[in-house]
């Protein structure tokens, strides 16, 4: 129910990516003394590894057979990445567009950490009244089983393939209509608790008794949820108060992060033009 914040540009690098930091940042080796791996022609700095001992789980307390285990993946991809120089693959215009995008993405995630570092963790006040405000989340919080149908594809024609299932058709024939729209089609059993669904729904479930059904859009579609039971499973504040820090941490931290990015577009006077016949607009965005 609390918004995550940053996730597009939060994930990490991993496998071809690691290539791409190790080329631009323009690591070396630091000396024999600074080097983990060393051959004819060949070198892995204790930094380079520290690098992408970071980036697993664990970091640096992870155990002997994770390091091991990094440190053969990196020798692996170093080779082949020496290979790829042999052979110019580094000046190939496709790679360099790669390694662009690549330092774009770290320079972003690197402005994005600074910008949020220090946005301030919730009072004690503010996290009390976010429980007493959210009750159907945390205090009359409730766990649910229901045979739900998922519908993938665009929202009101998900919707109304939805309400047709309620109605009484045939779920193979529900199937069959949603394929000849481009909607795919997901049926199940599933446990589920109120903090999972959306707030209108999770509201109106204390009240809802097994047997009946509910249906709601997603972004991506529509839910489609038959009630089989219903139990209590409510949070106390202890329990729920270190969810309500992280969640209330990382809402601040998109909303401050959408107010920079609202600045920076207005200070660039954007205009988008993808070679349509459209005249071209100002650009837009996710938080426009």
């Amino acid at each position: 129910m609390l918004n995550k914040a940053c996730s597009g540009f939060a994930r990490r690098a991993t496998g071809v990516m690691l290539l791409g930091v190790v080329a631009l940042c323009g690591c070396r080796p630091l000396g024999r003394s600074q080097d983990v791996v060393q051959g004819k022609g060949f070198a892995i700095s204790r930094g380079e590894f520290n690098q992408a001992l970071s980036e697993v789980p664990g970091g640096t307390g992870a155990g002997q057979a994770v390091k091991d285990q990094l440190l053969q993946r990196l020798i692996d991809e170093k080779l082949l990445a020496n290979a790829a120089k042999a052979e110019s693959l580094d000046q190939d215009s496709a790679v360099l567009q790669r390694f662009e995008a690549s330092r774009r993405q770290i320079l972003a995630n690197a402005y994005i950490q600074r910008l949020t570092n220090d946005v301030r963790s919730p009072s004690n006040i503010e996290t009390v009244a976010f429980y007493k405000d959210n009750p159907e989340v945390f205090a009359n919080r409730v766990e649910v089983d229901v045979d739900e149908v998922l519908f993938h594809g665009e929202s009101s024609a998900a919707t109304g393939l939805a309400k047709q299932y309620d109605s009484g058709a045939p779920l193979a024939e529900i199937a069959a209509r949603a394929s000849h729209q481009g909607i795919a089609v997901d049926a199940r059993t599933a446990t589920l608790t109120s903090d999972q669904l959306p707030q209108q729904v999770a509201r109106q479930l204390p009240a809802l008794k097994p047997g009946v059904n509910f249906i709601y859009p997603m972004g991506d579609g529509a839910f489609y949820g038959h009630l089989r039971a219903i139990r209590p499973a409510p949070l106390s504040f202890a329990e729920a108060r270190p969810i309500i820090v992280d969640g209330l941490t990382k809402r601040a931290k998109a909303v401050l992060l959408e107010q920079d990015i609202a600045r920076l577009r207005k200070a660039a006077n954007l205009v988008a033009d993808l070679g349509s016949r459209n005249t071209p607009t100002k650009a837009g965005g996710a938080f426009n």
